[in-house]
């Protein structure tokens, strides 16, 4: 990597909160710039040492399977999700009511082998006359309800490998994408 590549996430998180008012996309592509700074200069303090840059293993095991372990985590504060809780209700209200509409999904739907069809209804539907907001933001939850458990299985088996096989040939940088990534599918 280079200290110039960093623009590029940077210049997409600003053009993203500024044009779609998108927080954690914004916020994540911001935190994987800073994490690309840190990398590059974790990478040429080791240069000058004359060594080779290394996670430390457990930090990279741990980004490795992030995704799979953020998508488990979703999935099990959906499925747990109830009003009468009340640090899952704040935690609800913090993630703008998507454990809710989550777990409306759950209800409703279910998890299919092969999933099910849903019309889902964001904000943009408001503009063609639709006035009720029902949507599955977390991309895990989405995939598992509308796709089927086979697919969500292949998609988180995807995850794995990519982080088993970033982690092998010590792509550092790909490791911390993968975290970002579960993070910003979680929600």
């Amino acid at each position: 990597l280079a200290y110039r590549e960093i623009l590029m996430p940077v210049c997409a998180g600003v053009l993203l909160w500024f044009f779609c008012d998108t927080r954690l996309s914004s916020i994540s592509l911001v935190l994987l710039a800073l994490t690309m700074a840190y990398s590059i200069f974790q990478q040429k303090k080791a240069l000058k040492l004359q060594a080779e840059y290394r996670m430390h293993p457990y930090v990279a095991q741990l980004l490795a399977i992030s995704a799979v372990c953020l998508a488990f985590l979703i999935l099990l504060l959906t499925f747990i999700y109830s009003p009468d809780r009340p640090i899952l209700e704040w935690l609800n209200d913090v993630i703008s009511n998507r454990l809710y509409l989550g777990k409306k999904a759950m209800d409703i739907f279910g998890f299919q082998i092969w999933g099910t069809w849903i019309r889902l209804a964001g904000n943009g539907g408001y503009l063609t006359g639709n006035s009720r907001y029902f949507y599955i933001d977390s991309v895990f939850l989405q995939f598992g309800i509308q796709y089927g458990l086979v697919m969500m299985t292949i998609f988180l088996a995807l995850f794995n490998w990519i982080g088993t096989k970033a982690k092998k040939q010590k792509k550092w940088v790909l490791l911390w994408i993968l975290l970002f990534d579960g993070i910003h599918g979680m929600f």
